[in-house]
């Protein structure tokens, strides 16, 4: 039986292995992302709650329906008795002064679109936030990749080490400064291991995925000239920022509920309409005829200054609060863009350099120092200086890349666009050159 089963355990196992290691891009983390975040759910759930008000705060209040027996002897219930006593049916209906209801629906649709504007938001800092820990993620496999093939290098340079030295032609200092050397680098492989395995508990967070999930990404990124200036991208982010739409819609509704409370302190009306049937009755003047009656009612704001024109003033409070803060929003959003395009550059001529000098300097000088260690020419200590020299510049190039992707996605969640089409030619890191 067991013999039976197992080819086609091993086919499925073979086939989630090959489904696991399978890399994912990052344009479908961020759609799945965009399905399943708990906190952009949660905001579309209050949208929803918010346009169920929309229709119940520009509507009047119901109606009222009363029915009394009116006019009754306290010895017995007998309508006939005199000619006031019947049955009365009324019909009352409040109306509040003209224009409230319809302030007390604007500001439910201004807090309708402030949601849908925080939504979008929501939107763009989450396709931030999946951006950068995915470009963590190809900083951390990147690292351990260009981390463990220079643990294969060290081991090799170790060995050699140790067979010069049983031949008697270098000090035991040497080798055991290898031995520490290598230990180092594999404690660093630990630490960006351990660096990644955080990586994947935050982006399966952000996906609403269990935090054991593992996740394959692409192993490179691109790094882009961002051809505008920072004046016009700040001009872009002030048409276009989520925030900013966002406050503009909260002021909008603090002025209609101001409104609001500005017409609930003058008098609303009460329409009355009532019948009342009757019996006939003896010497009943009108012959036992029923009664129609009909009336107005006119609520009068004695506390209008306590209620009415406190909440005005409450209102009129919000709205300067929000308008402060959309000042503040908009410096803060010239600040960021003004730093971010500032790190941009510095990060893209890092890179650059690192690319196109640093990097091919610390190669020619490694070769140069592994020729002149087995001439004799040069110690031990300066071999492992060359070694950790291109593995550190090797591992400092792709750190600039990462951070300029990085700061072009804040960038993007900033100015509330994609800048894909604001950017130069793109070049590559994450390749082992």
């Amino acid at each position: 039986m067991y013999r039976t089963i197992l080819p086609y355990v091993l086919a499925w196992l073979s086939l989630v292995s090959a489904v696991k290691s399978e890399p994912v891009t990052l344009k479908a983390l961020i759609e799945e992302a965009l399905g399943t975040n708990p906190s952009i759910h949660a905001v579309e759930k209050r949208i929803e709650t918010a346009r169920a008000r929309v229709p119940q705060a520009g509507a009047p209040p119901d109606p009222i329906l009363r029915i009394d027996f009116v006019n009754l002897p306290g010895g017995s219930i007998d309508f006939g008795r005199t000619p006031m006593s019947g049955k009365q049916i009324s019909l009352s209906q409040s109306l509040p002064y003209p224009g409230t209801l319809a302030a007390q629906g604007d500001a439910a649709r201004q807090g309708v679109l402030a949601l849908e504007s925080q939504l979008l938001d929501a939107r763009d800092h989450l396709r931030h936030h999946v951006k950068e820990t995915y470009y963590d993620l190809v900083f951390h496999d990147q690292s351990i990749r260009i981390t463990r093939e220079n643990v294969r290098l060290f081991e090799s340079i170790a060995d050699r080490a140790l067979a010069r030295y049983e031949a008697g032609s270098v000090r035991q200092h040497d080798v055991l400064q290898a031995r520490v050397a290598l230990s180092l680098l594999k404690n660093r492989v630990t630490g960006f291991e351990a660096a990644r395995r955080v990586d994947e508990v935050k982006m399966n967070g952000l996906l609403g995925r269990s935090a054991e999930t593992g996740i394959e990404v692409e192993s490179s990124v691109h790094v882009h000239s961002v051809a505008v200036s920072a004046q016009a991208l700040t001009r872009v982010a002030e048409k276009d920022s989520k925030i900013l739409r966002e406050l503009t819609h909260q002021s909008r509704a603090w002025a209609a509920w101001e409104t609001v409370a500005k017409k609930s302190g003058r008098p609303g009306f009460t329409l009355n309409l009532s019948y009342r049937q009757r019996q006939f009755v003896a010497g009943d003047p009108v012959s036992g005829d029923d009664f129609f009656s009909a009336g107005v009612g006119i609520n009068l704001p004695i506390f209008r200054g306590r209620k009415q024109l406190a909440k005005a003033a409450e209102a009129r409070a919000n709205v300067a609060w929000l308008e402060a803060r959309m000042v503040e929003e908009r410096r803060r959003i010239e600040t960021d863009i003004q730093r971010i395009v500032v790190e941009l550059r510095l990060h893209a001529k890092e890179h650059d350099l690192f690319t196109n000098e640093i990097l091919p300097q610390t190669e020619q000088a490694l070769r140069s120092a592994r020729s002149a260690y087995e001439g004799d020419l040069v110690n031990f200590s300066t071999l492992l200086n060359a070694q950790s020299a291109w593995l550190e510049a090797e591992l400092m190039r792709f750190h600039h890349g990462i951070a300029h992707a990085k700061l072009l996605a804040e960038l993007e969640a900033i100015v509330g666009v994609s800048l894909e089409d604001q950017t130069g030619q793109p070049g590559r890191t994450g390749a082992h050159p």
